[in-house]
C-alpha cells in the first residue's frame, strides 16, 4: 500500500468507481493514446489526413488495444504520455532560447508521466525518448562538437525533470520492486540465478509474425473455435529437455520428467502484436523510398529522422526476442535492467517506432501522389521496382499459404507435422489440436487477403487514383481498411459479461467474507485429484483475481506476486515448509479450499492431538455454455470442501506473556519450534519491559470495533500489561494511537506487527500514513507543467518577429 500517484489513470479511477473503470477505462486508455498521437503527428507537420489515419492506427494497435481489454490501460496511457514529450521535443527545435527550454521541460515531463503511468513500461519508452532528445540537437547547425553539447544537454534536461514528476513512481518501484526484494541483487551470481524467471516472457524469432498475422499463432488462451493461443511465450526453457527424457528407456528418468511437464508452464499470452498490415506496408515504403537518390520525397533531416526510427524499431523487436537471441544480454547486464522480467516489453516502443514510420509513409504518399498534379508526378525507376516487389510479396505470401495449408488435419485421420507438433507442446484446452491448426491456416490465408487489399490499395494510390480533389478518398479508403482489419483483429481480446451475474455472491463467497479482517483463506499446492485440479485453477485464476478482491475476501496467497517478495516474506515462508499447519496458525489462515475428507488427512498428519481441521461445507461447481459466472451449489455430495482450521491465531490477539529477541534468524527458528506455542507467547524484535503477569493468568480480549483497510480500531480490556499483536504484515508507515495518545509500533512474531497496551480497557485505532515527500515532489512537477503549458503561448508572442520568422 502507499499513496496512490496522481496519474491520469488514477484520476479515472477516482472518477469512475470499480463498475465504471470497468466500463469505460479501456476506451478512454484507448482514446487517450489516439489523441495524443494525433496531436504528435501534426507537431511533427504531417497533413491532416495523415494525422487522422496515424491516431486511428496508434488506437487499434492490438499491443496496446488489447493489454487495455485485460484491464492495463496504463500501456496505452504510458504511450500517450510519451507522444506528448516526442511532440514537445519536435518543437524545441527552434525559438528563443527560453521558450526551446520550457518546451524541453515539458518533454520531460511528458516522459516522467510516462514513467508514471507505466512503470517499467514507461521507462522502457523513456529510454527510445532519451535517444530522440539526443538526436535531434544532431540535425541541427553548427559544429560536431556544438550539436553533441547541445544533444547532451537537451536529453540532461529531459532526464532531471522526467525524474522530477516520476519521482513517486521511481520511489515506489525500487521500494517495493528492487530494494529489500529476495533474489534482486545486482550481483553476477544473483543474475544468473534469476535468468530463466527474468526471460520467460521472451518472444521467440519466428513470432515476430505476430505484427503481420494476428491468429496465427492464436490469441488469447481461452480463445474459442481453435483460437488459444500455441505459440512459445511464457514457456518453461527446460521443456524441451524434459520431452526428451519421456523417450529414454529409463522409468525414474521418465517419471521425473513428466512430473515436471505437468508442474511446469508451458505459455502465456495477454496480448496481441499485430500492427495492421497496412501499417507496416506504408512504414516499409517510407523506409524504402527514404534510401532513393532520384526521389525527392523526403527532405534530408526527414530522411535522417527515418532512419533513425527504423534503427529505433530493430533495437526494440532484437530485445523483445529475449533469451531467445543473444542481444539481451547486453541489456540484462546493465544496473537494474535484470529487474524487468519480460523482454517482450521491448515490443512497446517497437510498436511506437512503426506508427511514427506508418506516419511518414502517409505522408510520403500524400506529397508525391495526392497533392502533385499528373503533369508534375515524376516518373522513377523506383516506383516500378516498388510495384514489382508488392507483386512478390503478395506472390510469395499466397505460396506460404498453400504450403502452409498442406498441413490442414485431414479427414483419414493422418496426423499432420502441424497437428503432431501442437499435440506435443500440449494443446488441447478448449480445442483440439486439429482445431487450432485449422484456425491458424485460416488466419494466414486472411493475412494474403489483407495484403492484396493494402497492396492494390498503395499501388492505386501510386498510380494517381485519387489525385488532387480525390485525395479524399484515399483517406476513406485506406481508413476503412484499417478499421476493418485491426477491428477484426482486436475482436478476439474484447470479452462481454454481465459483471452483475459474475460478481454475484454464493454460499462460500458469503461465509468468507462475513468479518472478512479476521481471516484469510488459501487454497494449497496439493495435488489431490483432477478434480481438485479445476478448484485451484478457479481460485487463483478467476476468483483470486476477481470476486474476492471485489468483496475483500482476504487471501493468504498474493495475486501477481510475480516472484517478487520481500527478503523477510521469503525467510518467514520458507521456514514453515516443512510446516504448513504453523504457518497458517501465524498467519491467521482460517480456511482452507480442499476436497470432502481432507479435514481428516489434516488432522491425521498436521494436527492429530488438537485436530483442529474441521470440514465447514461441500460444494460443487458448474457453469452454463457461454456464461461468465460460476454457479456454487452447497451439498453433501459436493467435490469440493471448505475446511475450516480452528487453530489459526485470531487476526488480533492480546498477549501477557511476550519474550524479546532482536537475532531474526533466531526468532524465526523459535517461531518453528515445537517447544514454542505461539497462543501463549509472542515474540518481539525490540527491547520493551518484561511481563509482570503471572504464567497462565488470562491476556485479556482485543475486539475489532471497526475496519477499513488504511485504518481501523481495536478494543482490549485486560488486567495486566499485556501486547497486542495483529497479525498483518509489518510496515513502518503504520502509526498507532492507544486513546489518543501516540504508540510504539512494534515488529513481533518476525514478520507481523504489534503495540505495548497497559492495564485496563483501551481503544487502539491503527492508521496508515505513508510519507508524503514523494508525493508533493511529482504534484509539484505535475503543477510546473500546467503552468508551463498555460504560459508557453504567452512566452511564444514575447518572441520578436523576426526571430518567430527564423
Amino acid at each position: 500500500m502507499g499513496t496512490p500517484a496522481p496519474s491520469y489513470t488514477f484520476m479515472l479511477y477516482w472518477l469512475l468507481g470499480p463498475v465504471g473503470t470497468a466500463k469505460f477505462l479501456a476506451p478512454l486508455s484507448v482514446l487517450a493514446l489516439g489523441l495524443a498521437a494525433t496531436f504528435c503527428f501534426r507537431t511533427f507537420g504531417f497533413r491532416p489526413m495523415v494525422c487522422l489515419l496515424a491516431g486511428i492506427a496508434a488506437e487499434l494497435n492490438s499491443n496496446f488495444f488489447s493489454n487495455a481489454c485485460w484491464g492495463v490501460g496504463t500501456r496505452c496511457t504510458a504511450l500517450a504520455a510519451a507522444f506528448l514529450a516526442l511532440a514537445a521535443i519536435w518543437s524545441s527545435r527552434r525559438g528563443p532560447l527560453h521558450v526551446r527550454f520550457a518546451k524541453l521541460v515539458l518533454g520531460g515531463l511528458a516522459t516522467g508521466l510516462s514513467v508514471m503511468e507505466g512503470a517499467d513500461n514507461g521507462m522502457l519508452f523513456s529510454l527510445f525518448i532519451a535517444a530522440f532528445a539526443f538526436f535531434v540537437p544532431l540535425l541541427g547547425e553548427g559544429s560536431a562538437a556544438k550539436k553533441i553539447l547541445r544533444s547532451g544537454i537537451a536529453t540532461a534536461v529531459v532526464t532531471v525533470f522526467a525524474l522530477f514528476l516520476a519521482y513517486q513512481t521511481v520511489e515506489s518501484l525500487v521500494g517495493t520492486q528492487i530494494k529489500g526484494i529476495a533474489n534482486m541483487e545486482q550481483t553476477t551470481e544473483s543474475k544468473e540465478r534469476r535468468w530463466v524467471g527474468a526471460t520467460l516472457w521472451s518472444l521467440p524469432k519466428i513470432e515476430i509474425l505476430r505484427v503481420i498475422i494476428p491468429g496465427i499463432f492464436g490469441y488469447r488462451q481461452d480463445t474459442p473455435g481453435g483460437g488459444e493461443y500455441w505459440g512459445g511465450v511464457g514457456s518453461d526453457p527446460g521443456i524441451a529437455e524434459m520431452q526428451a527424457q519421456l523417450k529414454s528407456g529409463d522409468p525414474q528418468v521418465q517419471q521425473r520428467a513428466l512430473s515436471y511437464l505437468q508442474n511446469t508452464q508451458w505459455r502465456s499470452s495477454g496480448a496481441g502484436e499485430y500492427a495492421g498490415l497496412l501499417v507496416v506496408l506504408i512504414a516499409a515504403w517510407a523506409v524504402a523510398r527514404s534510401f532513393s537518390k532520384q526521389a525527392q520525397t523526403y527532405s534530408a533531416t526527414e530522411k535522417k529522422l527515418i532512419w533513425f526510427w527504423a534503427a529505433m524499431c530493430f533495437v526494440g523487436v532484437i530485445f523483445a526476442w529475449g533469451r531467445h537471441a543473444p542481444f539481451y544480454q547486453l541489456f540484462y547486464a546493465l544496473p537494474y535492467m535484470s529487474t524487468i522480467r519480460n523482454p517482450m516489453k521491448f515490443m512497446h516502443p517497437a510498436h511506437m517506432t512503426l506508427m511514427i514510420l506508418f506516419a511518414y509513409g502517409l505522408q510520403g504518399l500524400s506529397r508525391e501522389y495526392l497533392e502533385k498534379t499528373s503533369a508534375t508526378v515524376a516518373k522513377i525507376p523506383w516506383d516500378k521496382f516498388w510495384k514489382y516487389a508488392c507483386f512478390a510479396a503478395v506472390a510469395l505470401a499466397a505460396v506460404g499459404w498453400l504450403v502452409y495449408a498442406a498441413q490442414r488435419p485431414t479427414t483419414s485421420g493422418n496426423e499432420t507435422d502441424l497437428v503432431r507438433y501442437m499435440k506435443a507442446n500440449a494443446i488441447g484446452g478448449a480445442s483440439s489440436a486439429e482445431e487450432v491448426a485449422r484456425f491458424s491456416i485460416r488466419e494466414v490465408g486472411i493475412f494474403v487477403l489483407v495484403l492484396g487489399l493494402s497492396v492494390a490499395a498503395v499501388l492505386a494510390i501510386q498510380a494517381g487514383k485519387f489525385r488532387g480533389s480525390r485525395a479524399i478518398g484515399a483517406g476513406v479508403l485506406l481508413g476503412s481498411i484499417l478499421v476493418l482489419d485491426l477491428g477484426r483483429a482486436n475482436a478476439p481480446w474484447i470479452q462481454h459479461f454481465d459483471y452483475q451475474a459474475r460478481y454475484a455472491t454464493n454460499p462460500v463467497f458469503d461465509l468468507l467474507r462475513e468479518k472478512n479482517w479476521e481471516h484469510r483463506i488459501t487454497t494449497p499446492g496439493f495435488r489431490l485429484n483432477e478434480a481438485y485440479a479445476s478448484l485451484q485453477n478457479i481460485c487463483r485464476g478467476e476468483w483470486m483475481q476477481h470476486q474476492f478482491q471485489f468483496y475483500n475476501i482476504q487471501m493468504l496467497d498474493v495475486v501477481h506476486d510475480g516472484g517478487r517478495s520481500s527478503s523477510e516474506k521469503e525467510l518467514f515462508v520458507n521456514q514453515f515448509n516443512a510446516n504448513i499447519a504453523r504457518y497458517w496458525k501465524l498467519t491467521n489462515t482460517r480456511y482452507v479450499f480442499g476436497v470432502p475428507g481432507l479435514a481428516d488427512v489434516l488432522n491425521r498428519d498436521l494436527d492429530p492431538v488438537q485436530r483442529s481441521f474441521q470440514q465447514r461445507l461441500a460444494f460443487s461447481l458448474s457453469r452454463k455454455p457461454g456464461a461468465t459466472a460460476i454457479n456454487v451449489e452447497t451439498n453433501a455430495t459436493g467435490p469440493f470442501a471448505l475446511i475450516e482450521y480452528r487453530g489459526a491465531l485470531p487476526r488480533a490477539k492480546l498477549y501477557s506473556q511476550w519474550q524479546v529477541n532482536t537475532n531474526d534468524l533466531a526468532a524465526l527458528s523459535t517461531l518453528g519450534s515445537t517447544n514454542f506455542q505461539p497462543d501463549a507467547e509472542v515474540i518481539l524484535a525490540e527491547e520493551i519491559p518484561a511481563s509482570t503477569a503471572a504464567a497462565g493468568m488470562p491476556s485479556g480480549t482485543a475486539e475489532y470495533t471497526g475496519y477499513e483497510p488504511k485504518k481501523f480500531t481495536i478494543k482490549t480490556s485486560s488486567t495486566a500489561p499485556g501486547v497486542l499483536l495483529v497479525n498483518d504484515r509489518y510496515d513502518a508507515n503504520w502509526k498507532i494511537t492507544i486513546d489518543g495518545q501516540p504508540a510504539k509500533l512494534l515488529r513481533a512474531n518476525f514478520i507481523m506487527r504489534a503495540v505495548q497496551v497497559p492495564a485496563g480497557q483501551h481503544e487502539v485505532v491503527w492508521r496508515y500514513q505513508p510519507g508524503l515527500k514523494a508525493f508533493y515532489i511529482s504534484m509539484s512537477a505535475i503543477l510546473l507543467g500546467v503552468l508551463l503549458c498555460l504560459a508557453l503561448p504567452f512566452l511564444t508572442r514575447m518572441t520578436a518577429p523576426e526571430a518567430r520568422r527564423k
